[in-house]
């Protein structure tokens, strides 16, 4: 028996590896203390009370640091504790406290289509900008939203032109609802953002690194991944040489941990080895496979 597992888990030990570890695998998070900045920042922007010009916050980092899965917990544990405490603010309108969308800038429509899709509308493109702008913002304050997550704005136009377009919306938004927002995104963000003189000094800036070493707070974070992953036998994860093996083969970032622990699992599962091992590890030929990941993202 694998005494690293949680116990609420040792259920699913009979499943096979689709619905034992794929299906259930995006629901994992690793709370860590790291991150604590990052929530108290997030928890302190929604509790600010209603004006006109706010402080904002901007969250970057490389891709793979954990940036989307972070916020999105955030965005989960605010809407779990406003079904349970007050499901509607009306009759007609659910109470949304906080959402996240991809920051489509090069195209403002889409934009604010998001921003009602995430709040529960459907809505056709063919609408004028000024009704889906209109449209978004009055939906963002019938739902009383407290605070928006624009995510992945290093995809922004990087065009002059673009930027000022976005910057411009941005701030108009935001004075709008009365609200601050938070930008997330890579070092390209950051650039963009101080491209802008007036909205650069609108925005606190936290940046999320990846893991100095496999030591500390990347063994606590395996040691939790571990308790989390339905295997029979404990695979202690958090140990040398594994955790070495897992640091060098995903150079610390939390995103590229997930992917090789996921298929780590699915393989354990379907060998009948039912732990991870080095030799799990090497049999991916996960370092190969994420060169050809990044080829085909900056392509």
């Amino acid at each position: 028996m694998n005494e690293n597992l949680d116990e609420d888990l040792h259920d699913l030990l009979g499943l096979p590896a689709e619905e034992r570890i794929l299906a259930r695998w995006e629901d994992i998070f690793i709370n860590l203390d790291i991150l604590e900045p990052v929530f108290q920042a997030l928890k302190h922007m929604a509790s600010q009370p209603d004006k006109e010009r706010q402080n904002n916050l901007l969250i970057s980092g490389e891709s793979s640091v954990g940036k989307s899965k972070t916020l999105q917990h955030y965005v989960n544990d605010v809407m779990r504790e406003a079904r349970a405490t007050k499901p509607r603010l009306s009759s007609e309108y659910a109470n949304i406290p906080s959402f996240r969308i991809r920051t489509p800038v090069t195209d403002e429509a889409t934009f604010y289509v998001r921003i009602l899709e995430a709040l529960g509308r459907k809505d056709r493109r063919e609408r004028s900008l000024h009704r889906l702008s209109h449209d978004a913002v009055e939906m963002m304050r019938r739902c009383g939203v407290r605070l928006p997550i624009f995510d992945e704005f290093h995809s922004s136009d990087p065009e002059e032109v673009g930027i000022r377009t976005f910057g411009a919306t941005l701030k108009d938004v935001g004075a709008t609802i009365q609200r601050p927002m938070v930008l997330a995104g890579t070092e390209k963000a950051v650039k963009i953002i101080d491209k802008d003189p007036e909205l650069s000094t609108r925005f606190t800036h936290i940046e999320m690194n990846r893991f100095a070493s496999a030591n500390g707070d990347f063994q606590d974070m395996l040691y939790n991944f571990e308790t989390r992953i339905p295997l029979r036998k404990a695979s202690n994860l958090a140990d040398a040489p594994l955790c070495t093996v897992i640091f060098n083969l995903t150079r610390g970032l939390i995103g590229d941990v997930s992917i090789l622990l996921s298929s780590a699992a699915v393989k354990a599962v379907e060998t009948g080895e039912e732990q991870i091992t080095q030799e799990t590890l090497q049999s991916l030929d996960f370092a190969k496979s994420q060169q050809r990941r990044l080829r085909r993202w900056h392509a």
